[in-house]
């Protein structure tokens, strides 16, 4: 183990090993609780690239209670505020979206028997060259199953 992740290794293994930490993973929470930081710890060496051992484990860091109260006290109503915009705007999407795709099926479904009867004639020339044909306009197969 290279000299720089070892002294992190040694770092976080003095403890203490449950509570709340920073970056126990590369792309956050910024804060998380960890009930054992080592097996985190372990898995970044066992499982990780060699290359970002020292990267990673150098952010993990105990994190002071008053520390984490302030990081609540701005997160939660980060949060809230958050999930309500979201849920605006989630709401504004499906009244938008939803008359939309309605819309677009129904023409979809008109250019799909306007076809159809476009076609029906050609079709129907085609397939009596065939005896017994069992075309139907949408299959040659007589029951539902068809694997390709």
């Amino acid at each position: 183990m290279d000299q720089q992740v070892q002294i992190e290794y040694d770092r976080i293994k003095a403890g203490p090993h449950a509570g709340y930490f920073s970056f126990i993973h590369h792309k956050g929470p910024v804060v998380e609780h960890s009930s054992d930081v080592m097996e985190r710890a372990e898995f970044i060496l066992r499982d990780k690239l060699e290359s970002q051992h020292y990267d990673r484990l150098r952010h993990i860091y105990s994190v002071p209670a008053s520390a984490e109260k302030a990081y609540r006290e701005a997160v939660v109503p980060a949060e809230k505020a958050y999930q309500e915009a979201v849920a605006s705007a989630g709401k504004a999407y499906r009244e938008a979206v939803v008359p939309a795709e309605k819309a677009y099926r129904e023409a979809v479904a008109s250019a799909e028997k306007a076809y159809q009867e476009a076609v029906a004639p050609a079709e129907k020339i085609i397939s009596n060259l065939i005896p017994n044909c069992a075309w139907d306009g949408s299959s040659i197969l007589t029951s539902e199953v068809d694997n390709g």
